[in-house]
This record gives C-alpha cells, structure tokens and sequence, in this order.
C-alpha cells in the first residue's frame, strides 16, 4: 500500500525479543483495508511484517507479536490514522519487546540511533501517517 503522506522520521530498533507486547486502543481498520487503514504496523524495510488494531473503543488492551522470526533485523513502528469516519484515530502505549520469559527488554538494548534515552515508541520519534 503506497502512501504520500508525512513521515517524522522514526526511529529505529533491533528486534532481540521473543515478542513484542503492547497497549492499542481506537479505531480497528486493518493495514488490508484500502485506503482507510487505522492500526499499528511493525515495518522491516518498508515491509509490513505484523500489523494490530483496536477493537472500537477508547480502552486500550494489550496485544502481542510473536517476533522470534525476525531477530536481528532493524524495525520501525509506524502508527496509521487514515480512517476519518467512526473509529480512526489509534491509541498506542507502553511497547516493549520481551525475552522467552517474557521480561520486558530495556529499549537502550535495541536502539538503533540515539532517542536521548526515551522509549523508542514516543509519539515524537514515531513514523505516522496522516
């Protein structure tokens, strides 16, 4: 799915968990749902490798991602809001990545370029569409 809109420049990290866990709340519009998606993507080189939506409520709810198959690799979470009739708008919170414990990994681990010691999830160092 091609998009021509604004990107803030996310920052970038190294997949080293067993999965990656979340809190999303908003509008459930999957990637797959041209041309209005509202949802979270987890993005490889410009790949949607694993994508999560609200389920049409403010409450957010905790989701996880099995990620195991994707270590090593540099990613991006990129949050898309582009669904303007009812439930757009994506709330998104509180990402870790976690071991096969399921402990949630420091980002200082995973950081790939310098985010001044502040989750690499922020809404300012996030890739989003508008």
């Amino acid at each position: 799915m091609s998009n021509d809109n604004v990107n803030l420049n996310a920052a970038k990290f190294t997949i080293i968990g067993e999965t990656m866990n979340f809190l999303i709340g908003g509008g459930n519009h999957a990637w797959d749902v041209a041309p209005a998606p509202c949802c979270v993507n987890l993005e490889i080189k410009g790949k949607v490798e694993r994508t999560a939506t609200g389920n049409a409520t403010e409450t957010m709810s905790r989701k996880e991602w099995d990620v195991s198959d994707l270590k090593g690799k540099t990613a991006q979470l990129v949050v898309v809001d582009n669904n303007s009739g009812g439930w757009g708008h994506p709330n998104f919170d509180d990402g870790h990545q976690a071991d096969s414990k399921g402990n949630n990994i420091p980002w200082d681990r995973a950081l790939v370029v310098d985010a001044r010691g502040k989750l690499v999830v922020s809404w300012a160092q996030m890739k989003k569409y508008y």
